[in-house]
């Protein structure tokens, strides 16, 4: 995907909560299951990898880009049959596949066990741990970007955002501005970036004070920003020119960017960050190193990063996954086009606009309408 300037479009990295904080900031639901339905357990297409390498401590990426939340990983690797094809969608082969979509997408963005997503006719669908019973729902009508709690909306560029009606996220909602891309944290903030200047504005609140590390504060004041991706303790920002601008807290170096001589794009991951060079390589650099030891080699267009594992698209439009905190290995073969990872399962657009999902599933998360 391309972005103003040449800059090709890489998804955000997610942060959401579950367990305790999940329910306790914004009750979460989508369409699938919902939260209180812990029976199956299963994953789609290959099983959760739960050995790690003792790099991941079960301290859970807030994945709107973020980390953490005391969540245990899933560990069963049950394999769950679950029919998302239908074969009588307009334009369809009559394929039926697990994990993946009937309907067709434009963008999608992974929560941490949910993922939201822009269908071709523009409308906002999300699926997994469900967002039912939000004082304020993901809204109707037409968007053009999504992350998991924020969207720009598709003719007016404002960017509009769901949760409990009493969060610094919709009271301090931007409502003066226009935007052309934003992302969203569970901890209780966003980013976003204006038009036509090019500023980051961030809003909302980190919710646990010992959190707030300037994510919202300390924005940068300068503009020509293209892009934005928010984790738990820092955001980073890409602008026009290639250079990656980060700030919140350093305290695993994420906010100390790799020298490369331009970037395409990034992924705020937990407490790391991950870039794509103006030569399609990847860099990643923070807390887990084994993240910038034997990456993928090739030409990459896509990354998304969270916890402290991230995939990536290249330019042959197949799929790497890598890191070490148990994320299932993504389908072989297929072409796919953007990629977004939540905890423990991920997700992909194919060349053909059809959602595939894959990894743990117990909240439908790796099964796409």
């Amino acid at each position: 995907m391309i972005l103003p300037g040449t800059v090709w479009k890489i998804m955000m990295s997610r942060n959401i909560v579950q367990g305790v904080m999940l329910p306790l900031l914004f009750g979460l639901a989508c369409s699938g299951k919902s939260s209180e339905d812990t029976g199956n357990n299963g994953t789609i297409d290959s099983a959760v990898d739960t050995g790690g390498t003792g790099v991941d401590t079960g301290v859970v990426d807030t994945g709107l880009g973020g980390d953490t939340a005391e969540t245990s990983k899933p560990t069963d690797s049950v394999m769950t049959t679950t029919d998302t094809g239908n074969s009588s969608d307009s334009g369809d082969t009559g394929e039926t596949e697990e994990g993946l979509s009937s309907e067709r997408y434009v963008t999608i963005a992974s929560g941490h066990t949910f993922t939201c997503g822009v269908r071709e006719d523009y409308q906002i669908v999300c699926w997994g741990e469900s967002l039912e019973g939000l004082d304020v729902p993901p809204p109707a009508g037409e968007h053009s970007k999504v992350s998991p709690y924020c969207a720009l909306e598709k003719e007016s560029a404002a960017v509009v955002c769901w949760g409990p009606e009493d969060a610094e996220l919709l009271l301090a909602l931007p409502t003066e501005q226009t935007f052309t891309d934003v992302d969203s944290s569970l901890l209780g903030y966003a980013c976003a970036v204006s038009q036509p200047e090019g500023r980051v504005v961030c809003w909302g609140d980190t919710i646990d004070p010992d959190d707030d590390y300037g994510q919202v504060s300390d924005a940068p004041e300068e503009t020509g920003f293209v892009e934005v991706s928010t984790a738990k303790y820092h955001a980073c920002g890409l602008k026009e020119g290639g250079e990656i601008v980060c700030w919140g807290s350093n305290r695993t170096g994420q906010l100390d960017v790799v020298t490369a001589k331009g970037y395409i794009g990034l992924a705020a991951g937990s407490s790391f960050t991950c870039g794509i060079d103006i030569d399609g390589q990847l860099a990643c650099w923070g807390s887990d190193t084994t993240l910038g030891v034997g990456l993928p080699e090739g030409i990459f267009t896509d990354v998304d990063a969270i916890i402290s594992h991230a995939c990536a698209v290249d330019d042959t439009n197949n799929l790497h996954c890598w890191g070490t905190s148990g994320i299932p290995d993504p389908p072989l073969g297929g072409a796919y086009t953007q990629v977004s990872v939540g905890y423990a399962h991920g997700c992909a657009i194919r060349t053909d606009g059809r959602v595939k999902c894959w990894g743990n599933n117990n909240f439908g998360q790796a099964s796409p309408p």
